[in-house]
């Protein structure tokens, strides 16, 4: 029980580092959209 235990703990620990670094891409891509969105209107 204990090791099967301690497997679930470091999965779900390495499911939220995943979790973080696909909300940080996905915030990074978000601020680039927006970056070159707002380029287009000015130059528009």
């Amino acid at each position: 029980m204990a090791q099967n235990e301690i497997v679930e703990v470091s999965a779900t620990s390495n499911d939220r580092k995943i979790n973080r670094r696909v909300l940080v891409a996905s915030l990074s891509i978000q601020k680039v959209r927006l970056n070159i969105y707002q380029d287009t209107e000015s130059a528009v």
